[in-house]
């Protein structure tokens, strides 16, 4: 008769640990590659971002002190709306096609 401490362990459905443990690292890699196919897009718009905001902070903390080191209202300066930017770009490929401007 075993011993209480004696435990037979649970056969699994291959057989082997092993190969248990490369289904599951295959299963994890394809999860990875998909989730990397989603994400692709936006890592280059995420590298951008940080780029230009480590880039741009020395403006953002000059206009600060400009403005009595309100940093709102200085993030307000330094961004354009979309609207202007818009405008102003729309404003440059009417010219430089030939045709009259916007009012």
């Amino acid at each position: 008769m075993p011993a209480e401490n004696d435990q037979i362990p649970a056969p699994t459905p291959f057989g082997s640990t092993t190969v248990d443990a490369v289904i599951l690292i295959g299963l994890l890699g394809l999860l990875g590659y998909w989730s990397l196919q989603v994400l692709g897009p936006f890592l280059t718009v995420a590298l951008w971002s940080a780029i230009l905001a480590v880039a741009l902070y020395p403006l953002l903390d000059w206009l600060a002190q400009q403005r009595g080191s309100r940093r709102l209202a200085a993030a307000l300066k330094a961004t354009p709306s979309a609207k202007d930017f818009g405008r102003r770009n729309e404003c440059a490929i009417f010219k430089n096609a030939g045709y009259a401007s916007k009012p």
